[in-house]
């Protein structure tokens, strides 16, 4: 189960990579060509993490594999956000949904969930703080809230699926 969790999760990361970025041009105004290389870069990263759950080692340490690639592309859809609107974009939200799909799909302790949903937060405010320079202050508080309530669930999520 342990190895098809990480399996999952990395297949999952790269078609996810991959396919939003079909719906990239409806979402910004400009030249989408950073966009589909940093893409590009994330969906061959996931596909060389999925081919490693094959190994003996990615067999044996799933949950490090697993919790990897749930970091590795939670910081890939922050950068994702800062390319596209910062805090006003849509694909903040996506870094909640990688909260909720790593702990229904990973066995993850809930503190082991907390310390990878933190520093993904931490990672997200200060990316932005560091890269967007124009931050409406309701975006900031929508998104940040979100990513809290996001981690605070995904840990009670991580706390109850441990039982």
């Amino acid at each position: 189960r342990g190895a098809n969790a990480a399996r999952l999760l990395a297949g999952l990361a790269a078609f996810s990579f991959f396919s939003f970025g079909l719906v990239d041009p409806f979402m910004i105004e400009g030249p989408v060509t950073d966009l589909w290389i940093f893409r590009g870069q994330m969906f061959v990263l996931n596909v060389f993490i999925f081919a490693m759950t094959f190994t003996q080692w990615g067999r044996k340490h799933f949950v490090t594999l697993g919790s990897f690639i749930g970091i590795n592309t939670g910081m890939g859809v922050v950068v994702l956000t800062a390319m596209t609107g910062g805090p006003s974009s849509a694909y903040w939200t996506m870094l909640m949904l990688t909260f909720f799909g790593v702990t229904l799909i990973l066995p993850q302790r809930p503190w082991h969930a907390f310390l990878s949903y933190t520093f993904l937060i931490l990672f997200y405010v200060f990316w932005m703080k560091r890269n967007v320079t124009d931050i409406d202050p309701g975006d900031w508080t929508v998104s940040i809230a979100g990513l809290l309530l996001a981690n605070i669930v995904s840990v009670a999520g991580a706390t109850f699926l441990n039982g």
